[in-house]
């Protein structure tokens, strides 16, 4: 029995050592991550590449918080946010530590070899980065923007697996990633900021100062302003758009919620990022493919493009004359009542059952637009010589 408590107490230590007990690392690495794929693919990627990415989003997030706890060891236990963390307790040792983290990074490296060599040629940056990262809080204030290149470092690389190569649009959503890390992660970092400054850690919440809020808020106004080039140069549908509004709401409920600047509220905005969302849509196959990430809990807005990408699979092999909205409609219903609704999808798992049932009645809505309705998606009637297009 001793023994077993102690293999169980062992695994707690790694669990917590790579944070999957705390995904919100891991959505929001994945969240850009799926945009690129399926922007790239220009609809429905190759479903070994996705599972590709996601693993290796799952292990190289994991393997970036070892290298984190293993740099900041000495001083995470002067932090209240960090004092329980294994390294800072002494639970996990230096060298425990850097061969768990060499295991990780040699499975994701062993999952990019199915690749073509220039995603694995671009891996090795990935890894440069997740290294480098950790210890660029003690020479810059800037860390931030380290973080958010390791994160949004899988944006090319899923071009590059996708494509062949990173398109302008590919470049674009790059940057918007990073900046995007820039905003959640002072967020964060403003949690810490009474204790970093004291042990003389630096970031941008302690570059800024009282300017945070307001320097945040241009950041936002940029990271928003990049995502509507992004749907200016992919030819995003309005549904895309009016993502995007949703998140621009989110981000000023944020700014009020940090108008205090507490440790909680802080948190909260921080937490609340890994529920941005925004959805993509093109035309293939004669068919409309979108993918969309689950939206904001505070807004419930739930973007339809999953459920176009699952639809437009399975409706694209009925034969001819059928049925095609009403077979979409139960094709949609059942397969999310039966796996989304049950949590069958992992991303799914963490949003409230009233947001996937909004989900499944927002997906009828759109299964049943009309044919020549150019609303929901960038091409309105695969049948038209020249469909219209929005914008």
């Amino acid at each position: 029995m001793s023994s077993t408590t102690a293999r169980a107490g062992r695994l707690d230590c790694y669990l917590r050592l790579t944070r999957l007990n705390k995904p919100i690392g891991i959505f929001l690495v994945v969240w850009p991550m799926l945009w690129a794929l399926w922007l790239a693919a220009d609809g429905v990627p190759d479903m070994w590449v996705l599972f590709v990415f996601v693993a290796g989003a799952v292990l190289m997030r994991s393997a970036g918080c070892v290298m984190n706890d293993f740099a900041d060891r000495k001083i995470d236990g002067y932090v209240t946010r960090t004092r329980e963390r294994p390294l800072a307790t002494g639970e996990v040792s230096a060298r425990e530590a850097l061969g768990v983290f060499a295991v990780l990074c040699l499975l994701a490296f062993g999952l990019v070899l199915t690749l073509d060599p220039a995603t694995i040629a671009l891996s090795v940056v990935a890894v440069g980065l997740a290294v480098l990262y950790p210890f660029t809080k003690r020479a810059t204030h800037w860390p931030q923007m380290f973080l958010g290149a390791a994160f949004g470092w899988a944006v090319p690389m899923a071009f590059t697996a996708e494509s062949g190569g990173v398109s302008i649009g590919g470049w674009v959503l790059f940057v918007a990633t990073l900046i995007w890390a820039l905003i959640y992660d002072t967020f964060y970092a403003m949690v810490d900021r009474d204790d970093d400054l004291k042990i003389g850690v630096k970031s941008t919440a302690v570059l800024w100062g009282s300017r945070d809020r307001a320097i945040i808020g241009g950041f936002q106004a940029l990271f928003y302003g990049l995502l509507v080039g992004v749907g200016l140069i992919f030819s995003l549908g309005l549904a895309y758009y009016l993502g995007l509004f949703a998140a621009v709401a989110m981000s000023l409920y944020h700014q009020w919620l940090t108008r205090e600047r507490d440790r909680a509220s802080c948190f909260k905005a921080f937490m609340q990022h890994s529920s941005l969302c925004t959805s993509s849509s093109s035309k293939r196959n004669n068919s409309t493919c979108s993918i969309g990430c689950l939206a904001n809990a505070r807004c419930i807005a739930c973007s339809v493009g999953m459920c176009g990408s699952l639809s437009s699979r399975l409706t694209s092999r009925l034969p001819r004359g059928s049925p095609a909205p009403f077979m979409r409609t139960t094709v949609i219903s059942g397969m999310l009542v039966g796996r989304v609704a049950r949590g069958w999808l992992p991303i799914a798992r963490s949003v409230p059952l009233s947001h996937r049932i909004s989900l499944v009645c927002l997906s009828a809505i759109w299964a049943l637009r009309p044919p020549t309705c150019a609303l929901w998606s960038v091409e309105c009637a695969a049948s038209e010589p020249h469909p219209r297009r929005w914008p």
